[in-house]
């Protein structure tokens, strides 16, 4: 009964590897097509977190020191008093966190602009506090990434994306 069962087991093996490894050489070049990219409505996203102390709260930010992280710091520190850093800190705390913030920002164009490619989902709102909390939020990273030139540090750091 052993080597029946073993004879089976050999022949699904077998199958499967037969159906499979053709295949094989073509994976290979479909993921070398993959493109890994920085968005950068969700790097705009990752300043404000980082200066509204979200790492700290929940360790969902790297405690690593690293280049890009120093450089983040010293030049986004002269606006953590501004009105996204301190509203998204109060949101977070209130429930705006995890998977929320980000999927906010995919509703978003590219910034500076952050238009609404399409309504907030009822989720979104509720997990925001409200519609018109969240539209507030929109504006206030809208003008964040005015005042500091978040685009421009963006691009000069894109070799590193």
């Amino acid at each position: 009964m052993i080597n029946l069962s073993l004879k089976k087991y050999s022949f699904v093996l077998c199958s499967f590897l037969w159906l499979v490894l053709p295949n094989a050489a073509s994976l290979g070049s479909a993921t070398s097509s993959i493109k890994v990219v920085i968005d950068p409505r969700l790097e705009l996203l990752a300043v404000v977190q980082h200066l509204s102390g979200y790492g700290d709260r929940y360790g969902l930010i790297t405690s690593f020191d690293f280049p890009y992280k120093k450089e983040v710091a010293a030049y986004f520190s002269q606006y953590k008093d501004q009105a996204a850093v301190k509203l998204f800190a109060e949101m977070s705390k209130a429930g705006f966190s995890y998977d929320a913030p980000p999927n906010a920002m995919l509703y978003l164009s590219n910034p500076p602009e952050l238009a609404l490619h399409m309504p907030f989902s009822d989720y979104l709102k509720e997990r925001a506090g409200g519609g018109e909390r969240l539209e507030k939020f929109v504006q206030a990273l809208r003008d964040f990434a005015r005042q500091s030139k978040f685009i421009e540090f963006f691009k000069i750091h894109e070799s590193l994306y």
